[in-house]
């Protein structure tokens, strides 16, 4: 008869069917036995059935062995996790099993050089003295940048490794197996753990168990390198908060360090980008480089830190980083910047032309058809999937390092707003917008051709207490990003 294996996930299973991880998760040592057995019947790609008289197994305890042992080996992609063969003796006695696959082992192998394909593509960038928790970081974001969630028609697709690594769509498990694999092959203790309708990982860094949730941070389909980190070396009560859904869950190990509480990928909404020894990411306001050799931070260029969002302005960086040709690319709401790190400047590459108030979200530089050509994704509001995206050959424009609050200062006394900034080389002139957190639109409100000037005042009114300000600046005609935004700040 076929029985389905699509129904309720079971409790954790780990690559290497460790006694002390099935004995904590309540398996007896014949039930470790069989599955074993099951096993070695499913990779030596047995075509007999596998005698398991003697276990006295139902087939509601085989289902949940087997899905067990599917767990527990991403590479067993070739298994048709949604029907098996058994013969049962009496009214609910399993007395032998056949596992029945999708593809012929020809196939199995082109499919398994595939992954292997992706696999060395993946970890060729790895340093040999990365730390765990640095593959960690890695795989993460690499496998919720490349991987789309995708819910399929069929309920049996998207369940397993080769749709995660291959085909680029899955969903939970396909994102699950794979972050398994990798740490598999980087030899990084792990298991997985399994609610009533999710399953993410679990990983051992320095004799501490942390949760780690692919699945979870990926909250877009449209943008390569929006990932976000929510659930990245979470304690339980860290993954609690921030996956409430996936409670009660079936097991998980102890989880109570704090090691990682702090960190800084908690508040980025972006993949990190590693170059020459060193890991970029925005944040507060800051394109940041750090080194886990020697603990090292450093501030490389300045960031807007407000975008708009339907509801206002998100106080959290979008900005997004990738390494590319040796160089690190980072956007703000209105511009793609190449950071050449051997120079240590910022050079201006692309600035769109927006409408409807639309901001840079997020970017992707990439090799096509022997040039090097940029994506841009635009929206009002970073959660939208209707995003719009302009493809432009990548040619940097003329300019030089660009410090982006411009030494702007907003304050207030008396009555008047004082707003000055620093002047810039080239410029030849200024614009100052304002941007209403009530009525949640940006006006120009002043603009001089004076490329000298660096300050200007005007009377206060009521409303100014609830608005940010920010300058761009004309050179050749041609306007800057703006300017960080800021409040303006009593005198007094």
């Amino acid at each position: 008869m076929g029985l389905s294996l699509l129904t309720a996930f079971p409790t954790p299973a780990h690559a290497v069917l460790s006694d002390d991880v099935y004995t904590a998760g309540g398996y007896t040592s014949t039930e470790r036995t069989l599955m074993r057995k099951i096993k070695e019947t499913i990779t030596g790609r047995k075509t007999t059935y596998l005698d398991i008289s003697s276990y006295n197994v139902s087939l509601e305890d085989l289902k949940l062995l087997i899905a067990q042992v599917y767990f527990a080996e991403p590479e067993m992609f070739y298994l048709n996790h949604n029907k098996l063969s058994v013969k049962v003796q009496g009214l609910d006695h399993v007395i032998a099993y056949h596992p029945l696959y999708l593809y012929d082992e020809d196939i199995t192998a082109e499919m398994t050089a595939r992954i292997e394909r992706e696999r060395d593509r993946i970890t060729s960038i790895i340093d040999d003295d990365w730390t765990d928790v640095e593959k960690i970081i890695y795989i993460h974001d690499t496998l919720v940048s490349e991987t789309e969630y995708h819910v399929s028609d069929d309920k049996a697709a998207g369940r397993d490794l080769y749709a995660c690594l291959v085909e680029h769509k899955c969903v939970c498990v396909g994102y699950a197996l794979a972050f398994e694999y990798f740490m598999d092959y980087f030899g990084i203790p792990n298991i997985t753990v399994t609610s009533e309708d999710h399953i993410w990982n679990m990983v051992k860094v320095e004799g501490e168990w942390y949760f780690v949730d692919c699945t979870w941070d990926d909250l877009t389909d449209t943008s390569p390198n929006t990932v976000t980190h929510f659930t990245l070396l979470n304690n339980e009560d860290e993954y609690k908060a921030a996956a409430p859904e996936n409670i009660p869950w079936d097991y998980a190990l102890p989880s109570d360090s704090d090691k990682f509480t702090r960190e800084y990928w908690h508040m980025s909404i972006a993949r990190l980008a590693y170059l020459d020894g060193y890991w970029y990411y925005p944040l507060y306001g800051y394109l940041v480089k750090y080194s886990f050799r020697d603990g090292s931070f450093t501030s490389v260029a300045d960031l807007p830190l407000e975008w708009r969002g339907e509801e206002g302005l998100w106080n959290l960086s979008f900005s997004k980083v990738q390494a590319y040709n040796g160089c690190i690319y980072y956007s703000t709401t209105d511009t793609i910047y190449r950071y050449d790190p051997k120079k240590n400047e910022s050079t201006r590459v692309y600035s769109p032309k927006t409408e409807n108030d639309y901001q840079i979200y997020d970017f992707a530089v990439e090799s096509s058809g022997g040039r090097d050509v940029l994506t841009v994704y635009l929206s009002d509001d970073y959660m939208k999937t209707d995003k719009q995206v302009k493809r432009v050959s990548l040619k940097a424009e003329s300019g030089t390092s660009e410090k982006l609050d411009r030494g702007l200062s907003v304050r207030y006394a008396d009555g008047i707003v004082n707003v000055s900034w620093d002047r810039q080389s080239g410029a030849d002139g200024y614009y100052l917008y304002r941007y209403d957190r009530g009525t949640k639109k940006i006006s120009r409100i002043w603009s001089t051709s004076d490329g000298t000037r660096t300050s200007v005042r005007f009377k206060r009114t009521s409303r100014d207490s609830n608005c940010y300000y920010a300058i761009k600046v004309s050179n050749g005609g041609t306007l800057s990003a703006y300017s960080a935004w800021k409040a303006a700040t009593s005198n007094k």
